[in-house]
């Protein structure tokens, strides 16, 4: 896993209106060439099922706002990578109102048995783990 500053998507750092995450992933495959989950306001959006997972090089998390870092995970030929979200809310049960949301970021891969995960915080903070449910 690397932390990296910046953007290196090509994509505008607002991308779209319907990405809200603090970080949109690219998966670079074996071949060099990439998969994006967000070129843009109107173009496609990928999700998880559109990776050909067999053939995953490399994992990134792009910031999507200022002061967070690029995130990478670079995934053995014989791990299968993932990706995935938590997502959390927080409510206030007397009042029924929200008082919060978090999303988290992880990004890793298995291998015997074994995992490796690192898992990005809205806040920037980073915590890489062999626990999958850490978090």
């Amino acid at each position: 896993m690397t932390l990296q500053t910046g953007i290196s998507n090509g994509v505008s750092s607002a991308m779209c209106a319907q990405c809200q995450d603090a970080w949109s992933w690219v998966v670079r495959y074996r071949d060099g060439t990439m998969l994006y989950e967000c070129m843009g306001e109107r173009a496609p959006h990928a999700a998880w099922a559109d990776v050909n997972v067999p053939l995953v090089d490399s994992l990134l998390l792009i910031p999507r706002r200022a002061g967070l870092t690029q995130i990478a995970c670079q995934v053995p030929h014989d791990a299968t990578p993932l990706l995935f979200r938590r997502r959390y809310v927080e409510l206030n049960v007397i009042g029924e109102q929200v008082v919060g949301r978090q999303t988290i970021h992880c990004l890793g891969y298995e291998r015997d048995g074994v995992g490796s995960y690192t898992f990005a915080f809205e806040d920037g903070s980073v915590l890489q783990t062999s626990n999958r449910n850490a978090v």
